[in-house]
């Protein structure tokens, strides 16, 4: 029997496993720090529920983005990517810089199931990415380009310029609002449904004139072309004047519209259970926050405009005007018979105070309602209290004095001495101008082809614009629409020589009469190339 010999330089099998298992540890480490550095996977969107768990990377476009899209103070974006196959969410934990929407760019994060929602989930600077030339060229285009043939602009990454609807609250982070070609939306002629995306910077006001950058689409959901924009990206024009819309308690049931909008409003200042109230001759009354530093005494019991935020109260049950930072204080009474106030101002006096201002003078501010030709007689007219119709816009029948030189046009601001007297004919009150200046001549409205006919009827002597194919008919100057249904006669010889074809003609509508049929023409025209 040999005997058993134990050799001290070969390993034991307990050393043997050690081995193997620091062996494993290393191959472990190795494999993950492999998948760690490795790039992802390319797939196609319409792929990625088939990789749940799994780390990929997807390229598309940057459709939209929200940043802290719950409202938590959480550093997190949510964005939309889509490619040719589909589109999918991308969620971004410590998100980097963002590039403009309409970039293609390459996504890399771990492919979430949950509750059926499906998503990636991305971390850091490095989860996004894109090159330089795959930012997209911005092509201007005008609200009528588009309304013109949508479809042709699908897709296509777009810079727009218009006048916003409403107010864009800057802590929301989705809104929606219409983009109009007329900063009053009774002016308007086109209409561009926005989908906002992402807090603005700041408060925008409605009426706003602002510059766009997004992305046409069609919403299969109301079959409506929309333009999906990023807040931060909206650009409000410098130099612009807030809107004050200005209401009145005999049409509160239209307050709703101008919800979160700057609002005027004139009544009666007086006293509240908890706060102040603005009161109407009818006993109607809306709570009222001012400025900490007002001072009360001074203006209760008076009759007042206040400008502020249309806001609404659930402790009030109704609406409220925060003025605490839009303040203007009008008094009749107690102010100087010099200052300019509002023609809103003045009728919102009871009758009663009003009759006991007749013969008394006062600067007002107004609008003027419809077009009035030069002439060396007096005209009667009328003032608004706003510049396009809106329900509860106030009006007021007006002399106008002799020897005026110009027209004085539709929408146009004018501040005017007046003296209030009483028209007995007509049972009415009725202001004299003495004298007046006038604000800048609006734009002409633009006329709209569909709307031919009967729908001009209301744009007599008015300033107007269109767009149209110039050609003679029967040696008369004419321009029609593009398929030659509906024309109309241009009364001027200086307009040909820009040649036939397509043209922008703009001057005064004059309605006129063959036999029983209205007809219509432009005088003192002009134009410029369609192009």
């Amino acid at each position: 029997m040999k005997p058993v010999i134990i050799d001290e330089e070969q390993p034991t099998a307990s050393e043997k496993l050690w081995v193997m298992f620091a062996l494993s540890l290393l191959l472990i480490a190795t494999l993950n720090w492999y998948a760690t550095i490795r790039e992802p996977d390319t797939i196609a969107i319409s792929e990625v529920r088939n990789h749940t768990t799994q780390v990929v990377s997807v390229e598309g476009m940057l459709i939209s983005w929200i940043e802290d899209p719950y409202s938590r103070g959480e550093n997190r974006m949510n964005a939309i990517i889509k490619d040719e196959t589909g589109i999918v969410e991308f969620h971004w934990t410590n998100p980097g810089e963002t590039p403009p929407i309409g970039t293609i760019v390459k996504i890399k994060g771990e492919v979430i199931e949950f509750n059926s929602r499906i998503w990636l989930d991305g971390v850091g600077q490095g989860a996004l990415s894109w090159q330089e030339n795959a930012i997209p060229e911005r092509q201007e285009v005008s609200l009528a380009k588009i309304a013109q043939s949508p479809h042709m602009f699908e897709g296509e990454v777009i810079q727009i310029q218009g006048f916003i609807s409403k107010s864009i609250s800057p802590d929301k982070s989705f809104s929606t609002a219409s983009l109009l070609d007329n900063q009053h939306y009774s002016g308007s002629t086109f209409q561009l449904e926005l989908s906002i995306s992402s807090e603005v910077k700041s408060w925008i006001e409605a009426k706003s004139e602002v510059i766009l950058t997004g992305i046409v689409s069609y919403d299969t959901s109301d079959f409506t072309w929309k333009l999906k924009v990023q807040g931060p990206d909206i650009a409000v024009l410098a130099n612009q004047t807030a809107w004050v819309e200005m209401l009145s308690f005999a049409s509160e049931e239209s307050w709703g519209y101008f919800q979160d909008s700057l609002v005027g409003l004139s009544g009666t200042i007086g006293t509240k259970q908890g706060g102040l109230k603005l009161q109407g001759v009818n006993g109607e009354e809306v709570c009222i926050k001012l400025p900490a530093n007002t001072e009360l005494a001074s203006i209760l019991g008076s009759v007042q405009t206040i400008t502020g935020r249309l806001i609404w109260s659930d402790i009030e049950g109704g609406y409220c005007i925060d003025s605490s930072q839009h303040y203007n204080e009008v008094d009749l009474n107690e102010k100087a018979k010099d200052e300019v106030v509002s023609l809103q101002s003045l009728l919102a006096l009871k009758p009663s105070e009003i009759q006991a201002q007749i013969g008394e003078h006062y600067n007002i501010s107004a609008w003027i309602k419809y077009p009035i030709a030069p002439s060396s007689s007096e005209e009667k007219g009328y003032l608004v209290s706003t510049k396009s119709y809106s329900y509860n816009q106030a009006s007021a029948s007006t002399i106008f004095p002799s020897n005026r030189a110009t027209w004085l046009e539709a929408g146009q601001e004018i501040t005017a001495n007046v003296t209030i007297h009483w028209d007995q004919q007509n049972m009415r009150l009725q202001l004299h101008i003495h004298h007046f200046s006038l604000g800048q001549t609006p734009e002409p409205v633009e006329l709209n082809w569909a709307n031919a006919g009967l729908g001009w009827r209301f744009l007599d002597d008015h300033r107007v614009s269109l767009i149209g194919n110039l050609s003679l008919k029967e040696g008369q100057t004419i321009v029609s629409d593009s398929v030659g249904q509906y024309w109309i006669e241009i009364d001027t010889s200086s307009i040909e020589a820009l040649g036939w074809g397509e043209v922008w003609v703009s001057g005064r509508l004059e309605q006129y009469s063959i036999g029983a049929t209205i007809a219509y023409r432009i005088i003192e025209a002009n134009s410029t190339s369609g192009d």
